[in-house]
């Protein structure tokens, strides 16, 4: 499959309708991405239809369909949600630091690939002192010796002509490596001459490197101390030339090659001199390379078969060095003309010919050899800095291999590793010899089509084999410098580039592989093909390296490659997701380079992202999100901090963006917010201030749109998108900063007129010039009065002279929809609490600013209104950027003074009209600011007149705290400063954006291959799944009368709790109370879990706990009453608790006091709220977004409770203040499907509602707070038909359980009742101040567990949490331990012991009775244990106890008292899964009775109760033990029967008991079939019993099959598994079987022993052929095996078991001749074979020694040290 088809399939991500981008190719259906929307995990929309009447509306959520007019069936079984919210990647945090490691970097990881300086080599000096005809003194050369130089023979022609002949084709050969590079040549040279040269070289060089060839083959060895040798002028002396000249000569960068005898001296002197220089220098390490020819103690080959310059050789002409020495060790030896090798087709640099594919081979090999032995440092050194050094370096692997075939060893500096043995030589053998059986051919016939060499493909498909099974840990691919050298092909180069864009996608470790290796340049040379079937992988490649290195950018600008994006990103034939990509790297190439930007600019990419952003029609299908995320981001990075391109973009694209903010994606709304918010300029607009210039006008006037525009999504309910909303609005804030503080300054000046004659100013605002018109700034006047709550000061630092300090009613500050009437504000109690203070400097005594448009103005005052909304937002991260834009322009929180009311003042969070003062508040001055210890106090406001502004808040005093001198680190200085440009400071405290970083990290995560972390989760819903629909079942059935108090938990609350929470697959409850500390305890064990701060504002208070994703990865939702919601993970672990999301489930809604309540519906994913207000609101948090409008509620007074329905989608129910009762629709926002007013006359508000268990959706229960319940039918009247008098005016709480037939109410009195859904009261619940009472206080809040019959209560006065459960309520019961030695401390144990019998007197745990139950047990008194038990307290944990107790006795009386009690406990207590644990236990380990524990799991299954494994798999070890072995296989039967798969252990105890018993034929059964159909695959442990019993029984036939068996399986045999068969063959006579057996061992690569070798012997011995068994001794003993004191031993003992010692002494006396091993001497050998004495013992010898055993006795004898008298 092409990768653009796997990117499509693997990539794309599910919608809800198909892409409008047509396919280039057929691909299989698009799968979810990691990071987007998956509403359903099996991707359907499980819903159970509802029967309710529904008014016309838009269609429903979820599938849920207009009701029939008949109510359908209800579901059979248990309907469980497959929704699962809140657990994609954004919601793992929004750290600025996360997100930034997330994104591209430029340094770390990325900075090692890219070589530091590239390295050119531009001058070579090439010194050839070759002297022909004359031979130095030293050398003594053979006959035929090595003669040719450069390939030419210097004896062929008169010595100055073969000299200059040699030195000429020298320069050719090294020319064709660097042809760029100045060439010098000096023929015998004098000293004089070779400095010449070398300052010439230097001269021409400059700072490039400088190679030195020298050619020594005319001369002595160099010098002990590392001279080599010139000539004199008329060559009659050699002139030793010092290595320190040359060096000093030459300098560096420089490279040397010396070809002669003896070149390791001269690299030791080098390597000498460096160390001198560099410990006598501070200057770094000269760059210096060394390439010798052999080591100082070798002399250069003379062998006729190689040149006399073989490492010249190697060096500059590899192919024709390579082949001559490869085609004298080949086959083609003596069938082929070396000659041929020189006429070689083609050319080098031409890969479609035969020489230039030899050459792309040996380059790719010698590369991959380098790059999987070196260091990678190492490599990019020698390999990719220089080209003429990694040719040479290359070359030199070769020459490393050649010359050591001739005991030369070249040697380098630096020292490269042997290489020499690689096995990818191998390969380059092949291509050498596939090349030379077709060079006949091709010379022969120069028209003969050229076939390419297979060796790429066949790489390739290696590398493919890796990337389906590698991994970051496993051994790197050896095959990635072959893929690189493969993108040179054409007709490799597609596969080469899927290949490697699997390897990339692996993860950044791989993408640092594929860039060290050189990947970088080829890559972006392939940008400037037209080739269309490359562009979609050049894409995804550029995306994975990109997503690692950002430094890129720079080459791709200089390159042009961002055109070929821009244009890739421009069509419409590829898939949405690879255009995402485009984008991408797009913004990355723009990312803080303003060479980028402009480049892209130029090139249009503006008007490409708006034309994809925007639909032709309102009929398109939306486009991709990913794609609209990246093209918003792509578009946010162009803009960023560059004017130019803010002006073009502030044209027409804010109304193009701005439609994006109602986007289903959380992170396409935050994209396109960053995009917006990145308009707006922080510092040019503000530098002018009020200026007439039109440009100037006309960007504020596009700027104030922007902010008008986000000022409307400042409430969204995702966290990810309000804080880039927030960074938007604080770079508004640095950009007009001198206009925030002027509206500021302006409007609270001193006032002249009264508040009276003020008020008609505020209809300057609704005037026909104002663009927003009088709705969207004044929501009423009523609302003006109750919203006035922050208070604004003006201060001068040189001035001590008091303002009047009146609000302007003029001011659209103190306007109600400037503070708290937007869509952008909080209720009251959010904003009221704290006060403002704004601080500016004055000149003259006069302030300095400039007036503003009125227009402008309301923005600004809007702005503030808003960021003060933003600085208390719930979640923390957003809320430190509101008051960080807060303090950039002056306007701060003060601390206010904590006033406490009386109960019989105000409405809390009122003022009252006697006690001036103001609600608690903590302000984030008060967090941030404790090392400030001074305050001082301020006049008190002037309070408004009363007749006007009756329901104003007066302020009495409020405290605030000087700015320190020293402003803390991150804030900047709030006073008003006359400089308008933004300063470092505030620069420096800007907020960054995490929007772009963190979507970064989606394209460095795997894209091409699903993630294998969902098995773990798949199965644990699974399970989950399984658990609940149980205990369902059981609910359901069960009486529910909750008598028994399990659990009593003293919370500690100081105010009582609030709200409790059962989590439904632990024993975990959670509670809550009114200052919002949620504590987590273990009702089970008694023990806290976890205690956490819901948020620091603690006197908010908690209204509901939820749970999300019950069935997954549970989410706590804490709801608190002022609106604000917060979703926890990790609450079960101390101190892991995780912030997941956080919002304002009451944005822009009134609602007076702290009554908001709300409720979750998994199925929809809705989260519903409301309180003190005209609507409900309907959140959707899978896409944490408001479902479009609120739904009015239709009635006067508030809702006081909410429920939804578990049934279906979109369905609740609202309880309202006033008694009724309505069912709500989400498809109807009109008007509710449901209203009646059940509780009528009464007008008590309703306490709780909730839809009746079960599945039928039409059944409601409403309890007001007058005490009554009523049972409503909607299909019949709005009469309910049921009444019950639970409670008389004091009813406080109503749980209705999920799936029981149960409902509980709880009153102020102290006192819950539940009751059956017929009406029948089941539990009563009471205070009872007795010891053994329960306890409870009022009930403040009930809630049932989801899927068991168990009820939480929570206490408002004791602050206990109360938990109650039927009277057989079963818990995990260990077993008793009986009494304790040395148990030094058992106050703590007691303690605890009668705080849990207090809190749960009939659990387990022992009480009263039970103690003295137990106390006779383990006293032996079981007749009268047993007695009691049967009289007073027969339930199943005491029959445990007391059986763990009779089975821990000494005695065995246990089997006699057993029965008696069990008989005597039913039929009230029932023998549960723990009762048969404890009798099987102790029947097996006790009794040694495993037959009688196996009947007894076998009447498990009668009784519903299913064997635990855990006493099955101990029941089979025992029966194998003890048991005859047919019993423990009947069991194994049994055990798969019960659904307890046989393991491993299970069958090899089972296998182990039938060969005891001699059942090899059973157990051949069980290892052949049953472990296969139990999963379990056999080994060859299994095999190799087998085969010894089935030897040990003669059956040979079955040795054979269960050879067969081994063999077909799979299974390597190992030595002693042949043994076993060559022996078997040989006790069958087969004695040519077991010879050749011998040959397959070898062929196996199982090379046979000595004691192998000893089998056949001996069978041969048996047969009467004794001269065969010394062939097959002597067969052993040229292989080179010898008889060591144990095999010896085994073949005596073997052959005098037989009877055949005798016969066999000819065959002994060679092994003592040939075949001993060196540690066994001819004593030890005669004793093993006979004793002392005793040369061949014959068959009469002593007993002892006629078996093996024997034998190995006496190889202990004979290799023990003896006494020196004895030797």
């Amino acid at each position: 499959m092409a990768l653009g088809d796997l990117m499509a399939s693997r990539l794309g991500h599910s919608s809800s309708s198909p892409s409008p981008s047509p396919s280039p190719s057929p691909a299989a259906a698009p799968a979810p991405l990691s990071n987007h929307y998956r509403r359903h995990r099996d991707g359907s929309t499980n819903h159970v239809t509802d029967g309710l009447p529904v008014a016309n509306g838009p269609e429903p959520r979820n599938g849920l369909e207009p009701a029939a007019p008949e109510a359908e069936e209800p579901a059979p079984v248990p309907y469980l949600p497959q929704l699962v919210v809140l657990c994609d990647q954004r919601h793992e945090g929004l750290d600025e630091a996360a997100a930034a490691a997330a994104g591209p970097s430029t340094s770390g990881l990325v900075s090692k690939w890219r070589p530091k300086d590239r390295m050119k080599t531009g001058c070579v000096a090439l010194v050839l002192c070759l002297n022909i005809s004359v031979d130095p003194p030293d050398v003594i050369k053979i006959s035929p010796c090595a003669r040719m130089e450069c390939w030419i023979d210097p004896f062929s022609m008169a010595p100055p002509k073969a000299l200059a002949s040699i030195g000429k084709t020298l320069h050719s050969q090294y020319e064709r490596w660097q042809p760029k590079a100045r060439y010098k040549l000096q023929l015998d040279p004098t000293v004089e001459e070779v400095k010449k040269l070398c300052n010439t070289c230097r001269k021409y060089a400059k700072s490039e490197r400088v190679l030195f060839h020298y050619n020594g083959h005319g001369v002595p060895k160099p010098t002990s101390n590392g001279e080599i040798w010139v000539f004199n002028k008329s060559y009659t002396q050699y002139i030793p030339l010092p290595i320190t000249d040359l060096d000093s000569w030459l300098k560096t960068p420089s490279i040397y090659v010396f070809d002669c005898s003896a070149a390791g001296i001269i690299v030791k002197a080098f390597l000498e001199r460096l160390d001198w220089s560099s410990s006598s220098s501070a200057s770094s390490q000269k760059d210096c390379i060394l390439l010798a020819a052999c080591e100082a103690h070798q002399t250069l080959p003379q062998s006729a078969e190689f040149p006399a310059d073989v490492f010249t050789a190697c060096l500059t002409t590899p192919i024709k060095m390579a082949l001559h020495w490869f085609c004298k060790r080949s086959l083609l030896c003596g069938s082929l003309d070396t000659s041929l090798i020189d006429r070689i087709p083609g050319r080098q640099n031409d890969r479609k010919t035969l020489l230039g594919e030899l050459n792309w081979i040996f380059t790719a090999i010698t590369d991959t050899i380098a790059w999987n032995v070196l260091p990678h440092d190492l490599f990019q050194r020698l390999f990719r800095q220089d080209l003429l050094v990694a040719s040479l370096f290359r070359n030199f692997l070769l020459a490393e291999r050649i010359m050591r075939s001739a005991n030369c060893s070249p040697i380098s500096y630096p020292m490269l590793p042997p290489t020499h043995q690689h096995h990818m030589w191998d390969a380059w053998d092949m291509a050498a010899e596939i090349c030379l059986s077709k060079l006949p051919q091709l010379i022969a016939d120069p028209n003969t089509e050229f076939q390419p060499s297979p060796f790429f493909t066949e790489q390739l498909t290696s590398f493919e084999v890796w990337l389906d099974h590698g991994s970051e840990d496993k051994k790197p691919p050896e095959q990635l410098p072959i893929v690189l050298q493969v993108l040179l092909s054409q007709s490799h180069r597609f596969r080469a580039l899927v290949l490697l864009g699997r390897f990339l996608d692996m993860g950044p470790w791989a993408v640092d592989l594929a860039l060290s290796v050189g990947i970088f340049p080829y890559v972006l040379k392939l940008l400037q093909t037209s080739a269309t079937e490359l562009r979609q992988i050049l894409v995804f490649i550029w995306t994975k390296i990109l997503s690692l290195d950002k430094s890129c950018q720079v080459d791709l600008i200089k390159d042009g490659g961002h055109a070929y994006f821009i244009r890739f990103l421009g069509s419409l034939d590829a898939y949405p997701e690879q255009r995402a990509m485009a984008a991408f790297v797009l913004a990355v190439i723009v990312d803080k380079n303003r060479t980028g930007q402009a480049a892209c600019i130029s090139a249009g990419l503006i008007d490409v992202c708006l034309r994809h952003l925007q639909h032709e029609n309102a009929h398109d299908a939306p486009t991709e999100p990913l794609l609209l995320q990246w093209l918003c981001l792509c578009l946010g990075k162009l803009w960023e901090d560059f004017p130019e391109a803010q002006l073009l973009g502030l044209q027409n694209a804010p109304e193009i963006v701005t439609c994006l903010f109602s986007e289903p994606q959380p992170e396409v709304r935050a994209a396109a917010v960053f995009a917006i918010g990145n308009l707006l300029d922080m510092g040019s607009t503000s530098s002018n201030g009020a200026d007439d210039d039109s440009d100037d006008d006309e960007r504020m006037k596009s700027e104030i749109n922007v902010v008008r525009s986000l000022l409307q999504v400042s409430s969204d309910g995702s966290p990810l998108v309000r804080s880039e909303v927030a960074i938007a609005l604080t770079r508004f804030a640095l950009g007009h900063n001198k206009h925030l503080k002027s509206v500021a300054a302006e409007y609270w000046k001193p006032q002249t007129n009264s508040l009276l004659k003020s008020l008609p100013s505020l209809a300057n605002i609704s005037n026909p010039s104002n663009v927003y018109g009088p709705n969207s700034i004044l929501q009423g006047s009523s609302g003006l009065a109750s919203h006035i709550g922050p208070v604004l000061r003006v201060g001068s630092d040189n001035s001590t002279a008091g303002r009047d300090g009146r609000i302007s009613t003029s001011s659209p500050i103190a306007t109600s929809s400037v503070m708290h009437g937007s869509p952008q504000s909080d209720d009251s109690s959010q904003h009221s609490d704290s006060g403002i203070l704004l601080r500016e400097n004055a000149s003259n005594g006069g302030l300095s600013y400039t007036r503003s448009r009125p227009v402008d103005n309301v923005i600004y005052s809007q702005f503030i209104s808003t960021m003060c909304s933003v600085a208390k937002d719930p979640y923390p991260r957003i809320a430190t950027i509101g008051r960080r834009a807060l303090s950039l322009i002056g306007v701060e929180q003060v601390v206010m003074k904590n006033t406490r009311f009386n109960s019989g003042g105000a409405h809390q969070g009122e003022a009252s009209t006697s006690n001036f003062g103001m609600a608690r508040s903590s302000s984030w001055f008060d967090m941030h600011s404790g090392s400030i210890s001074m305050a001082f106090r301020t006049p008190p406001v002037s309070p408004p007149q009363h007749d006007y502004l009756p329901g104003l808040r007066r302020v009495c005093s409020m405290e605030f705290r000087p700015h320190p001198m020293n402003p803390p680190e991150g804030l900047a200085n709030p006073l008003l400063s006359s400089a308008a440009a933004p300063s470092n400071s505030e620069l420096s405290i800007l907020p960054q954006s995490t929007i772009y970083n963190w979507s970064c990290g989606h394209f460095s995560r795997p894209l091409l291959t699903g993630s294998d972390d969902n098995e773990e989760a798949n199965a644990r819903r699974e399970e989950r799944e399984r658990i609940a629909l149980d205990c369902v079942a059981k609910c359901q059935r069960s009486s529910c009368k909750m008598t028994s108090q399990i659990a009593s938990w003293d919370t500690r609350f100081e105010l009582g709790t609030k709200a409790a929470l059962l989590l439904p697959f632990s024993p975990i409850v959670i509670a809550a109370d009114e200052n919002e500390q949620i504590r987590v305890w273990n009702y089970d064990d008694a023990l806290p879990v976890n205690s956490f701060e819901n948020h620091k504002l603690s006197d908010r208070g908690l209204s509901k706990l939820l749970l999300i994703n019950e069935l997954d990865e549970s989410l706590l939702l804490a709801a608190s009453s002022d609106g604000n919601v917060r979703i926890w993970k990790n609450f079960t672990q101390k101190g892991g608790q995780k912030l997941v999301t956080a919002f304002s489930s009451v944005q822009g809604q009134r609602a007076a006091g702290r009554s908001i309540v709300t409720d979750w519906q998994q199925q929809s994913g809705y989260l519903y709220a409301s309180g003190d207000m005209s609507s409900i609101l309907v959140w959707d948090l899978d896409k944490e977004q408001l479902l479009r409008s609120a739904i009015q509620s239709s009635a006067d007074s508030a809702i006081s409770a909410l429920s939804a329905s578990q049934v279906c989608s979109g369905h609740f129910a609202a309880g309202f203040a006033d008694g009724s009762v309505r069912i709500f629709d989400v498809r109807t926002h009109d008007k509710p499907v449901y209203m009646t007013r059940p509780h009528a006359p009464r007008t008590e508000k309703v306490v709780g509602i909730g839809f009746q268990p079960g599945f039928d959706p039409n059944k409601i229960v409403s309890a007001s707070q007058a005490g009554d319940i009523q049972f409503l039918d909607v299909r019949r009247a709005a009469e309910p038909y049921l009444t019950i008098e639970a409670h008389r005016g004091s009813l406080t709480a109503l749980a209705v359980h999920r799936h029981a037939p149960v409902v509980a109410s709880g009153s102020a009195k102290q006192m819950i009742k539940v009751f059956s859904l017929e009406g029948e009261q089941l539990t009563i619940i009471r205070y009872q101040p007795s010891f053994m009472g329960q306890r409870i206080g009022s009930v403040n809040c009930l809630s049932f567990h989801p899927y068991k019959s168990l009820l939480a209560a929570g206490a408002g006065d004791n602050a206990l949490v109360s938990i109650y459960a039927e009277e057989n309520y079963k818990r995990f019961v260990k077993p008793y331990p009986g009494p304790t030695k040395n148990h030094t401390n058992p106050v703590p144990r007691a303690m605890s012991a009668r705080r849990r019998v207090a809190a749960r007197p009939d659990a387990t745990l022992p009480h009263p009775p039970h103690v003295l139950l137990l106390t006779l047990a383990r006293h032996g008194r079981f007749a009268a244990a047993a007695t009691l038990f049967s009289a007073a307290h027969r339930t199943t944990g005491a029959l445990n106890s007391l059986l763990a107790a009779l089975c821990s006795s000494p005695s065995r009386a246990f089997l006699r008292i057993a029965p008696a009690v069990l008989l005597r406990a039913a039929p009230h207590a029932a023998p549960d899964a723990a009762t048969f644990r404890i009798l099987t236990s102790a029947l097996c380990r006790r009794s040694q009775r495993p037959s009688a524990a196996a009947d007894l799991l076998r009447c498990m299954p009668a009784l519903l109760l299913d064997p635990d494994p855990r006493s099955c798999r101990a029941v089979l070890a025992s029966l194998c033990r003890r048991a005859p072995a047919r019993d423990a296989l009947a069991f194994l039967d049994d055990m798969r029967r019960w659904g307890v798969p046989p393991c491993r252990p299970d069958h090899h105890a089972v296998v182990d008991a039938l060969l005891r018993e001699n059942l090899a034929a059973e157990a051949y059964e069980v290892v052949s079939k049953q472990m296969d159909a139990d999963g379990v695959a056999p080994a060859l442990p299994e095999f190799e019993r087998l085969l010894l019993a089935f030897r040990a029984a003669g059956a040979f036939d079955a040795v054979e099959e269960a050879f067969d068996e081994m063999l077909l399986r799979g299974l390597v045999p190992g030595a002693r598994v042949y043994a076993l068969y060559v022996g078997a063959l040989c006790d069958r006579g087969d004695l040519a079987g077991a010879r050749r057996m011998l040959g397959c061992m070898e062929r196996a690569g199982c090379a046979p022993d000595a004691g192998t070798f000893g089998a056949v012997a001996v069978g041969c011995v048996a047969a009467g052929d004794v001269g065969a068994a010394r062939e097959v001794a002597l067969d052993a003993v040229r292989r080179g095996l010898r008889w060591d004191a144990a095999a010896l031993a085994e073949l005596v003992g073997a052959l005098r078991a037989r009877g055949h010692l005798a016969r066999a002494r000819p065959l002994l006396a060679d092994i003592r001749r040939d075949g001993c091993a060196a540690g066994l001497d001819a004593p030890a050998f005669e004793q093993i074979v006979g004793g002392e004495g005793a040369s061949c013992p014959g068959p009469d010898d002593e007993e002892d020694l006629c078996t093996v055993d024997g034998a190995r006795r006496s190889v202990d004898e004979a290799v023990a040290p003896r006494p020196p008298e004895c030797r």
